[in-house]
């Protein structure tokens, strides 16, 4: 996946990895994924 990618290149710059899908919320290997109407939040 190249949000792994990306976050082991860049995480010392960055502060955390958001998914928004239609799904419920999970936190799964550091990547919090939001449902949309969640989108807010952020």
């Amino acid at each position: 996946m190249s949000l792994n990618r990306f976050r082991e290149k860049y995480s010392q710059r960055i502060g955390g990895s958001y998914i928004i899908h239609p799904k419920n919320l999970k936190d799964e290997n550091g990547v919090l994924y939001l449902p949309a109407y969640m989108a807010f939040c952020l």
